[in-house]
């Protein structure tokens, strides 16, 4: 029983350390945005945008909760049912599949050179 009680405690703090990991950084409507998806997000901003502006953390941040925010209006205004917007839908997912076909048969080139 000793062991038991042993190994259930030791289970939720090794549960409760891996969530410590990549914590919560905020809540948007009950969307959670994790710390790895912030500093991914960042990173991203540091490298691609160019801006008058530092770009700080906060920032990123708040780029996020923006977006979090202007998808659920957008979906409330039903734009995703625009045909104008379909059609960019369906060249991302096309591109997307082309991309990964080409990758996949580069890789094959690879494995046989």
């Amino acid at each position: 029983m000793k062991l038991f009680l042993m190994f259930t405690i030791l289970g939720f703090s090794f549960f409760s350390y891996s969530q410590d990991l990549d914590p919560v950084v905020a809540t948007v409507n009950g969307k959670k945005i994790k710390l790895s998806t912030l500093k991914s997000y960042h990173e991203q901003n540091l490298k691609f945008v160019r801006s008058d502006k530092k770009i700080t953390v906060e920032r990123s941040l708040n780029d996020l909760i923006n977006r979090i925010i202007g998808v659920e209006n957008a979906k409330k205004a039903k734009v995703h049912k625009r045909p104008d917007v379909i059609k960019k839908i369906n060249d991302v997912i096309y591109n997307a599949y082309i991309s990964d076909e080409i990758s996949t048969k580069l890789k094959k080139i690879k494995e046989v050179t």
